[in-house]
């Protein structure tokens, strides 16, 4: 019924079809060539919004960090190594695992045209990369915080990955006028193609 609907679809068009199976691979194509750019557009480099991928990775670490929070305050910290732990750590929440996810995306769509082998190998390869990557970086995060303890160099020095990292993340999910404008012209043509039909 499905098909049967999208051939009546594209009969009705300014084309003529010979038959159902062209006007069916003539809505493939099209479907092929239209839409990959529209949900780049809407949906950005990154595969999701920000907000999403947060949800996804980060919304039950809270929990730890806010434990981790009453485990130092009942211990008897000074309050600078409470906030100051604290804080690195909110920041990773924030923005080390929406990224790792996000460059898990960006690396899987560069590789969609490959084989189905090598597609499925690249996913295992960036996704093993990616989360090498970020484990390496939270590790890096939590020595500097736990020297950062003793020492302001090393508060300095957490201070600014942790900079380096918010900026990235703002990189990475920025948003794009130039990709809107596309996704806005991509519906304008859309509207005017099925006006045409």
């Amino acid at each position: 019924a499905v098909m049967n609907s999208i051939a009546a679809f594209m009969k009705c068009g300014a084309e003529n079809f010979s038959s159902s199976e062209d006007a069916i691979q003539a809505f493939e194509d099209l479907v092929r060539m239209k839409l990959p750019p529209m949900l780049h557009a809407s949906l950005g480099a990154s595969g999701a919004p920000y907000e999403y991928l947060w949800a996804c990775t980060s919304v039950f670490h809270l929990g730890f960090v806010l434990d981790d929070l009453a485990g130092l305050l009942l211990s008897g910290e000074s309050v600078w190594y409470v906030v100051n732990d604290t804080l690195a750590k909110l920041a990773i929440v924030f923005t080390l695992r929406p990224c790792t996810l996000a460059v898990i995306f960006r690396l899987v769509r560069r590789t969609l045209e490959l084989g189905t082998l090598i597609w499925a190998m690249s996913v295992c390869a960036s996704t093993w990369l990616s989360l090498s990557v970020s484990f390496a970086i939270y590790a890096v995060l939590r020595n500097l915080s736990i020297a950062a303890r003793h020492s302001d160099v090393y508060l300095a020095a957490q201070w600014l990955a942790t900079l380096l990292l918010i900026l990235g993340t703002f990189y990475l999910f920025r948003p794009s006028s130039k990709r809107k404008y596309e996704f806005c012209h991509s519906l304008c043509h859309a509207g005017e193609s099925s006006d045409s039909l």
